[in-house]
């Protein structure tokens, strides 16, 4: 069966699972032409049949809007999707400044090495604070938003990372991407302050690294001590100081 392209590919009004229709609410604006930009780049809809067939999923209501835009009436996409951003332009205005703020937010961390369980929880506390809202508002999907916190760490804590992960996930496909809560789950693992090794048990004595003999109080000392040998041991000793050095 030959592949639909073009208009028959575009998803039918109204429908369930069909682009969703606009309304006029400028929250919706933003996501509404996300979406037909993408139905239309899936279908291969030619910029030129754009611009009229948009209006198969704008209400009635707002048609007139929506034909005073420039570009309308000579249907070139390019100019009539601007004009749309800038009409409603503090909505787009706000996407990308949230998204400039999570590129900003990735750098930084990314710069800084996680040691300790609280820097990881501020850091995926941060993350999640940043990237919500772009979730939320279908701006960043969960594959994208799971590139991002992935990129987020020192490239050091990346490698703990994946060496854990490849422990608790070993049959995860190597060329996907490891789910925010796996990374997560992971570090905390890794960081927990409550390890073992990173306790010192209290019934064992705090090390002392400066070792010093009784009643010495300076950094070094030299120790001077006269033997006495015995008559026998000091005669045998003479006999091989003169075989090894003999006297001339």
């Amino acid at each position: 069966m030959a592949q639909l392209i073009g208009k028959a590919a575009m998803p039918v009004p109204r429908l369930k699972k069909a682009l969703m229709m606009f309304n006029g609410e400028e929250d919706a604006i933003a996501e509404f032409l996300d979406i037909y930009e993408q139905c239309a780049d899936d279908a291969q809809l030619p910029k030129t049949e754009r611009v009229k067939f948009m209006f198969r999923y704008i209400d009635q209501s707002q048609c007139l809007t929506f034909e005073a835009f420039e570009g309308y009436a000579n249907e070139d996409w390019d100019v009539f999707s601007v004009a749309i951003k800038e009409a409603f332009g503090g909505v787009f205005q706000t996407k990308q400044c949230m998204r400039a703020a999570l590129d900003t937010f990735i750098h930084t961390s990314a710069a800084k090495v996680i040691t300790t369980d609280t820097k990881l929880r501020i850091y995926h506390r941060d993350f999640q604070g940043k990237a919500a809202y772009l979730i939320n508002n279908k701006q960043l999907s969960e594959k994208d938003a799971a590139h991002y916190y992935w990129f987020g760490f020192h490239p050091s804590t990346q490698e703990q990372l994946e060496r854990r992960l490849g422990i608790i996930k070993p049959d995860h496909p190597l060329e996907k991407l490891f789910a925010i809560a796996d990374v997560y789950k992971a570090g905390c693992y890794i960081f927990n302050s409550s390890t073992f090794h990173r306790v010192l048990p209290s019934v064992l004595p705090t090390p002392n690294v400066s070792i010093q003999s009784p009643g010495v109080t300076g950094d070094s000392q030299v120790v001077k001590k006269t033997v006495r040998l015995p008559s026998e041991l000091l005669s045998d000793v003479t006999d091989l100081l003169q075989k090894l050095h003999p006297l001339p």
